[in-house]
């Protein structure tokens, strides 16, 4: 398969949502979407996954997602 700007596009936007869904997936019912940005690491175990949950909701304050 040939990479394309298209294709690399289509796999960046797949990864991004597929971010989000999973830090969305986390939230504690009864929190808003403002609750959970002040508290973006809720319900993460490993170093890997508060670093990951950071980044989403830094890139969600910032309209990026």
């Amino acid at each position: 398969m040939r990479i394309t700007i298209e294709l690399q596009r289509t796999r960046h936007t797949a990864v991004m949502e597929s971010a989000r869904l999973w830090w969305e997936s986390l939230r504690p019912a009864g929190w808003d979407l403002q609750d959970h940005l002040h508290a973006p690491t809720i319900n993460t175990v490993t170093e890997s996954q508060k670093t990951l949950a950071q980044a989403v909701a830094g890139a969600i304050e910032v309209g990026a997602l």
